[in-house]
């Protein structure tokens, strides 16, 4: 039996427990992999990001009830989709890498999901690998907002004026501070922080030597002035008019939560 067909009953429960809700509804999507690297004879399988890895990639998308007031509630898998990677030579990996950064397993799950209802709050989610210009020119067209980690120091106009988004962003005068309590990692303790949070809006520019639309997007920028490691750089398509009021897309911290034995991340969010 197809993964799909297993799960069709599955998602459509979650989609319409979703239309149902009355609060925010977090559509976290991220990629993960099932590794076969100890079954040579297993066929129909490609590469993984494991340089040596064979095996079958898996993106899904779950669905969260959010509210500051309250504690977040999983409502189940939208979506899973299953796909293998093609084998490429040398010469094609750069062609390969290309096609495979428009990602159109991002956006096709939006699609099958459905646009969301009218005065439904629904917001996809994603971390810096979905960061894709083809994906949030797709994502506006089929009705979603949406809330990412930006990744690439893209074009963008402000005023009328061409910049670089990283050095734009971090010029930016903060607006307001978020306490945060963090945990510990590596060699740095549990600590609680004040992160300065800076936003504005600009229009990003289609990626150089590709035609598109420009999109107005809003940039906020998350960052402890004593820890150079400890940013968030965000693109979203939510208003933002305060630290109190608007945007709710600021990855707090991350859960290993299990679905259907594998390891996916949920980001938690926080209210800036």
């Amino acid at each position: 039996m197809p993964h799909e067909a297993i799960q069709e009953v599955h998602n459509k429960n979650v989609v319409d427990m979703a239309t149902a809700s009355n609060r925010m509804v977090l559509f976290i999507q991220d990629g993960s992999e099932l590794i076969y690297n100890k079954h040579p004879s297993t066929n129909g399988l490609g590469p993984t990001t494991d340089a040596y890895g064979q095996g079958i990639m898996f993106h899904t998308c779950l669905a969260v009830e959010w509210s500051k007031d309250a504690s977040p509630i999983t409502i189940g898998v939208a979506k899973q989709t299953p796909w293998i990677r093609p084998e490429h030579s040398e010469e094609e990996t750069k062609d390969i890498d290309q096609k495979e950064k428009k990602s159109w397993v991002w956006l096709n799950t939006l699609k099958v999901i459905g646009r969301p209802p009218s005065n439904s709050r629904w917001v996809s989610v994603g971390d810096r690998g979905n960061e894709i210009y083809e994906y949030i020119v797709g994502a506006k067209d089929e009705g979603w907002n949406y809330g990412l980690r930006s990744k690439h120091d893209r074009s963008i106009l402000v005023d009328g004026e061409k910049k670089r988004i990283h050095k734009w962003i971090r010029s930016l005068e903060p607006k307001g501070e978020y306490e945060l309590d963090l945990r510990s990692r590596g060699k740095k303790f549990s600590r609680k922080v004040t992160l300065k949070i800076a936003w504005d809006q600009a229009t990003m520019l289609p990626p150089t030597g590709k035609k598109g639309k420009e999109v107005a997007v809003i940039y906020v920028r998350a960052y402890d002035p004593e820890d150079e490691d400890l940013e968030w750089i965000l693109v979203t398509s939510l208003e933002v008019n305060s630290v109190g009021y608007g945007l709710k897309t600021c990855w707090r911290e991350r859960h290993g939560l299990k679905i259907v034995g594998i390891k996916y991340q949920q980001k938690k969010m926080c209210d800036i």
